[in-house]
């Protein structure tokens, strides 16, 4: 009786939760959200990767359980061919990948369609200098002898990641040989992502306007198809070393073999799944993949007729959203475009937190001047010409390259011309239109 009473007081508290969700703006629920210990998250579940790990003997465990698995956008530069993994204070190697060949197949034609996509699902790559070729390509005009190999977009599925003293075959080396040095210890093998706007549709379009009404550009709102992807990695180890270039991600060319393509002691191309799988000559040849990870999600398009003002307000904006929508930084992504900057939510469907940016409220847009005040409180430093503290940020496109920002530009609009947004064609009581 008693669990019976305790479920129907939970069910009200739910029923008056959602009524009281039914009354609210949208602003209203994410900032509440943010304050609340009960942090209400709107965020779509994510596509994720499966994780076995294979420990000294043999024996297999999943991490997590039969329904999860790395999210994919990490999946990407932690569990790709040859990555380590550190697990209880042991280093595990992925030896063994898996991937979806029917997402793979839907990605690379969606891709394909895209400007510029062509490349981005197929090409061909030479494996003496990594250079890359159209499909076309006879060779590579490096002077190495070494016939170009083909490198395809593909979908990962699940990894099993190897301890770094097990054997990966009955007559194979053991795990760690997957690196370039087997007898140091690593630190890491990250890969570093890369983004690409395969579509934006705005749906709303705002101007940017001084507090004298001069327009300084445009800020887009709509829906985005984003594509992360990484092809790449160095291996940097626990002694300080760091391989000299990437090694590419390759894999077994045989039908089904989930091989990743290594050097053992002899220097002899290896695939790690079979011995009898031959990467130089006798059968498939092996082949190089770019991982990828396709999502929709909405966000804003940053056009101040310049691109570095357009990349220095966007993580000013990133700042804004963070306080606005009770988000981390790590969710909004940017995209630094050749003359566009893209504002966008990283999670899979997102939680449209950048539409809060256009909340009006009796007629003003009060969320966005509210933005505008913490963007000025977060540029107001004593550092020359950009830090840590107010403008290099997680997750920038460029890395901070100092090179692409204007802080002193963006101050300058801030705290001296003054910052608005108006929908675009919509003009003040007794404004005259000018050329």
């Amino acid at each position: 009786m008693r669990e019976r009473r305790g479920v129907q007081e939970r069910m009200d508290v739910l029923d008056d939760y959602l009524s009281e969700l039914g009354r609210s703006s949208y602003f209203d629920i994410l900032r509440e959200s943010r304050e609340s210990k009960y942090d209400f998250s709107m965020r779509s579940v994510a596509s994720t990767a499966g994780l076995t790990l294979v420990d000294e003997g043999y024996n297999r465990r999943n991490v997590g359980d039969a329904d999860s698995g790395r999210a994919m956008r990490m999946a990407l530069s932690e569990l790709h061919p040859g990555a380590a993994y550190l697990d209880g204070g042991e280093t595990y190697t992925v030896a063994r990948v898996r991937l979806d060949e029917k997402s793979g197949s839907d990605l690379r034609e969606a891709v394909r369609e895209t400007a510029d996509g062509e490349r981005l699902a197929d090409e061909l790559v030479c494996p003496a200098c990594h250079a890359t070729h159209s499909l076309d390509a006879d060779s590579c005009d490096c002077g190495n002898d070494v016939p170009l190999k083909r490198r395809r977009l593909a979908v990962l599925d699940s990894v099993d990641a190897y301890h770094d003293n097990l054997r990966l075959t009955s007559d194979g080396n053991e795990a760690r040989y997957l690196h370039d040095e087997p007898n140091q210890e690593v630190q890491n093998t990250y890969a570093e992502r890369e983004t690409s706007i395969l579509s934006f549709d705005p749906d709303r379009t705002f101007e940017f306007r001084t507090d004298d009404g001069e327009r300084l550009g445009t800020l887009e709102y709509g829906d985005y198809s984003v594509l992360l992807h990484t092809d790449s990695y160095q291996t940097k180890y626990k002694s300080g070393e760091v391989d000299a270039r990437e090694t590419l991600f390759e894999v077994c060319g045989e039908e089904n073999c989930p091989g990743v393509v290594y050097r053992d002691d002899d220097e002899e191309r290896r695939c790690s799944a079979d011995p009898e799988h031959f990467p130089d000559g006798r059968g498939a040849d092996s082949e190089f993949v770019r991982l990828g990870y396709r999502y929709d999600t909405q966000g804003v398009r940053v056009d101040l007729d310049d691109r570095d003002l357009s990349h220095t307000l966007a993580h000013g904006l990133r700042v804004a959203l963070q306080y606005l929508g009770g988000v981390n930084v790590r969710e909004i992504a940017e995209y630094v475009g050749e003359e566009r900057v893209d504002v966008f939510e990283s999670q899979e469907g997102g939680s449209d937190v950048a539409r809060l940016l256009f909340e009006r409220t009796d007629g003003d847009f009060r969320a966005f001047d509210r933005a505008v005040n913490l963007m000025r409180e977060q540029f107001r430093c004593d550092c020359e010409s950009g830090c840590p503290s107010c403008l290099y940020q997680y997750g920038c496109d460029v890395r901070n390259d100092r090179r692409s920002f204007d802080r002193d530009g963006i101050h300058d609009i801030l705290e001296e011309s003054g910052l608005t947004i108006r929908p675009a064609g919509e003009r003040r009581a007794g404004e005259q239109l000018t050329d």
